[in-house]
């Protein structure tokens, strides 16, 4: 099939980028790549690979391009001022560019305008790749679905996920993170949506940003993209940036949430054996769904995943999803028959925080929450771990435990003598299974990444005797 290969030679022509003179001698059919032949890692190169060298702040791939070919390489790119200043270079098969990276965009996006297929952005301050995960179970009883792996998000993300494509698919879902303006901007301009979800928008990345105006305004540069292009937005309106920004917006809106004026109107959710129930309603008629995830953030994002089924076919009267569980993200451990771990530890802010803690409240037997920072807030840091030790306590939970000095602000809000509170992992490993032993009941433990919060899960596992997942 000719839609299986990408031709090199018509994409350097329309790039304007040029070969080397070895790779000037190659025969036409050694351009002829099928894109999953294109890698940026030596470790993983088959031969007859085109490698790709990247850049990074701690590295450069320009150094390992020899061994890309000792590996079995048949082309590489190359920078055209690498080229010209390393002599060992000179005789090999290069396509010489301006930024490889750039390169590797432009190979991606014309790779996927070749095969056509429509995209599916989504981006938000949290749950992202829980929304991409249960869209895809959503939409993969009607289509072939390629979606990105992980949170493979970012501007090498994106492109490694459009490479994946392949002729079957009929739908790609694209997860799209950002750190700072315009790199939504940038990431639409590879992938070129015409469908997208955005899921919230919060206190995250302050530190970068510097406000939550311009959280929202990077965030809503998806909105812009689809405006311009005459694509599909699917917000959840419950979340008050999104319902103030999407009462200005001039383009094409599917919005979702509990509020009456919403196109998908949840209007009621309950828990269920495995999960929860909703109950919505869509243009005048009521529809139901099952979701194995619990929590009305959850169920939000299921909301607006129906909400892109529904511009591609009817909505089914009955759907029951069941998404995978991701290690980190709401992940269930049974450490001994009354004793459940959920682990959430794969990151938090204050508001994945708020929606993961009413979780663990509406369980049964005594909630522990085991909880430690929240990074990148700026400098209101500290006000925000302290409102979070603050909701805590109107809560209700049965004990909660803080990790870290720069999550103590949570023990602060609490009321710091009803908190079990350790400074760093080591001495919370040290003392806190011993502690948890003879509870029943719920353990919740969540952080930012960089808490690494993931150490105590292993060593609460360790602790039990053969627990069940």
């Amino acid at each position: 099939m000719v839609q299986k290969y990408l031709d090199l030679l018509a994409w350097l022509k329309q790039a304007g980028y040029s070969l080397s003179a070895a790779a000037a001698q190659l025969a036409a059919d050694r351009f002829q790549f099928e894109p999953r032949m294109i890698s940026t890692d030596t470790r993983s190169l088959q031969p007859g690979a085109l490698y790709v060298p990247l850049r990074g702040e701690r590295f450069d791939g320009h150094d390992y391009l020899l061994q890309a070919f000792e590996t079995g390489a048949a082309l590489a790119l190359c920078e055209q001022s690498v080229f010209e200043a390393t002599e060992a270079l000179q005789q090999l098969p290069l396509i010489l560019v301006d930024h490889t990276l750039a390169a590797y965009q432009d190979l991606a996006r014309s790779w996927h305008r070749q095969l056509g297929t429509p995209v599916i952005g989504i981006t938000g301050s949290s749950g992202k790749t829980s929304t991409k995960e249960i869209l895809y179970q959503v939409l993969s009883p009607f289509f072939v679905v390629h979606r990105t792996e992980a949170n493979l998000n970012n501007e090498i993300g994106v492109p490694h996920t459009l490479l994946a494509l392949q002729p079957e698919h009929q739908l790609c879902i694209v997860e799209m993170g950002m750190r700072g303006l315009g790199q939504i901007t940038t990431l639409c301009s590879i992938a070129e949506p015409v469908y997208g979800i955005i899921t919230n928008i919060g206190p995250v990345h302050l530190s970068e940003l510097g406000s939550q105006e311009a959280i929202a305004q990077a965030k809503w540069e998806l909105a812009r993209y689809l405006e311009a292009h005459q694509g599909l937005l699917v917000i959840n309106t419950d979340n008050t940036w999104l319902q103030r920004l999407g009462a200005e917006y001039p383009g094409r809106l599917l919005r979702c949430g509990q509020a009456e004026e919403a196109d998908l109107q949840l209007q009621a959710f309950r828990l269920a054996d495995q999960g929860q129930q909703l109950f919505y309603c869509f243009e005048g008629q009521d529809y139901q769904a099952s979701l194995d995830l619990e929590g009305l953030h959850q169920a939000l994002n299921l909301l607006c995943c129906l909400g892109v089924l529904s511009a591609l076919q009817p909505l089914p009267a009955s759907l029951d999803i069941a998404v995978p569980r991701l290690s980190g993200r709401q992940e269930e451990i049974r450490l001994k028959p009354e004793l459940t771990l959920i682990n959430d530890s794969y990151n938090a802010n204050p508001d994945s925080m708020r929606a993961a803690l009413q979780v663990l409240a509406a369980r049964p037997g005594q909630r522990v929450a085991i909880l430690g920072k929240m990074a990148e807030l700026g400098p209101d840091a500290e006000r925000f771990h302290i409102a979070l030790g603050a909701y805590c306590r109107d809560l209700g939970l049965d004990q909660l435990v803080v990790i870290g000095t720069e999550a103590a602000g949570i023990a602060t809000g609490f009321g710091a003598d009803a908190v079990w509170f350790y400074p760093d992992n080591a001495a919370a490993i040290a003392d806190l299974p011993n502690r948890l032993d003879p509870l029943n009941g719920q353990i919740l433990v969540k952080a930012s990444r960089s808490a690494r919060l993931e150490e105590i899960v292993h060593a609460l596992r360790d602790r039990f005797a053969a627990p069940v997942a």
